[in-house]
């Protein structure tokens, strides 16, 4: 799993320094992945760490990563 953003939305909206910091951020998250889809993305070997996002956009395939817009993570 990667975590994803552009120069451009790191300028407008700061560097996460930590999982915990996504939370803040406007996260585009793919709902057909059991880790991102229930409005938390979840970390660690066995999903254990469940950190809770937001976003105005949700997607069920690579097609919506709007450039400048979210962060999205990648499975």
């Amino acid at each position: 799993m990667k975590i994803c953003a552009s120069p451009d939305y790191l300028a407008k909206h700061g560097t996460p320094r930590r999982v915990y910091d996504l939370s803040s951020h406007n996260c585009l998250s793919y709902t057909l992945s059991p880790f991102q889809s229930k409005g938390f993305w979840a970390f660690g070997h066995h999903g254990e760490l469940e950190i809770p996002v937001k976003g105005n956009l949700r997607a069920d395939n690579g097609d919506a990563d709007l450039p400048g817009n979210f962060l999205p993570l990648r499975t």
